[in-house]
């Protein structure tokens, strides 16, 4: 064999494996550059949708800020409209005030309602005969035995069998015009056992049989919880009896050291007008503000509990005053 010839055949199978060592490396080398590739077109097509969320979220933000200039603008309008609406509420309320009151002087400041009471029991067992006779809706007639019949005229008369809702409905509009801020006043007059008591209070435990006071002491905070949003109103009270020409509070704080714990009521209470020429009495214990119904009907049975009673031919527990109760 010529040995040049074999000196380059062993070369170039030297350079063969070199080359194949090299080729080798240069697929790895592709192969890694393909996964880089790949994860390049991967990270790129992310990129993309990322970009195109983006881009979506910006339409959707120039949405959104369009929308939410137009709510406010809207919103400045409904306020604008609100503002004209209370302002148009409050003038109506103060028509309605002026209006409704005027109407009420229309009627007459001073208005007297009639109420018969049925027979007592004593008086069914006697067999009485009826001595009022109902003419109409406003006049009655009285049979005063020798001396004939008398007829008699008034705002409104009230049957025997009237219920105590009907007897309310007829000075109900008096609390209305209590909370427009207008002094009112109801208050009954008749002889021992006429009803007085009945007719103004009625029976606590049950509702139906209530009178005049409660009803519209209910009433009072129905009306005031219908104007909460526009009015400030504050409700407090305070009860007077006058008993033997003396004034005596009813609502002060019982005294520990009496007998059944009976309140203290000798005070030195004085009857004066203030600058405005209303009623006031001096020293007389103002309970309140009372928020609730039953915070101001609390406070009024406590003082009824301590107003003077005695058993008379009439009634077994006849009030032996006279009551005030301001609120």
């Amino acid at each position: 064999a010529n040995p040049k010839a074999a000196k380059e055949l062993e070369m170039m199978k030297k350079r063969q494996e070199k080359s194949k060592g090299e080729l080798e490396k240069a697929t790895e080398s592709l192969a890694e550059l393909e996964k880089a590739h790949k994860k390049l077109v991967k990270e790129h097509d992310a990129s993309l949708k990322e970009l195109e969320q983006a881009k979506e979220a910006a339409g959707k933000g120039e949405q959104y800020r369009a929308e939410l200039e137009k709510a406010k603008t809207e919103l400045s309008e409904v306020t604008k409209q609100c503002k004209e609406l209370e302002g148009l509420y409050k003038k109506e309320q103060q028509l309605r005030k002026k209006y409704y009151n005027q109407i009420e002087d229309m009627k007459g400041k001073i208005r007297v309602y009639a109420r018969c009471r049925p027979f007592a029991k004593y008086e069914k067992e006697k067999n009485c005969q009826q001595a009022v006779k109902f003419l109409d809706d406003m006049s009655c007639e009285v049979d005063v035995g020798k001396k004939g019949k008398k007829e008699f005229t008034f705002d409104e008369v009230f049957r025997e069998d009237s219920r105590q809702e009907q007897i309310f409905e007829g000075v109900s509009h008096l609390v209305q015009s209590a909370v427009d801020g207008y002094n009112v006043c109801v208050f009954a007059y008749g002889q021992t056992g006429s009803g007085k008591t009945f007719t103004m209070y009625g029976k606590a435990d049950d509702e139906n049989l209530w009178g005049i006071a409660p009803r519209a002491m209910r009433e009072l905070y129905e009306l005031v919880d219908a104007e909460k949003d526009t009015l400030d109103i504050s409700v407090s009270c305070y009860m007077l009896e006058l008993y033997n020409d003396q004034l005596v509070d009813l609502l002060v704080d019982k005294d520990p050291k009496k007998k059944n714990h009976e309140p203290d009521k000798k005070n030195n209470l004085a009857i004066k007008l203030d600058a405005k020429g209303v009623v006031v009495v001096q020293g007389a214990v103002v309970r309140g503000p009372c928020t609730t119904f039953d915070e101001l009907y609390k406070w009024n049975e406590y003082g009824m509990e301590q107003r003077h009673v005695a058993s008379t031919a009439m009634n077994a527990e006849s009030s032996r005053s006279h009551l005030v109760f301001s609120v």
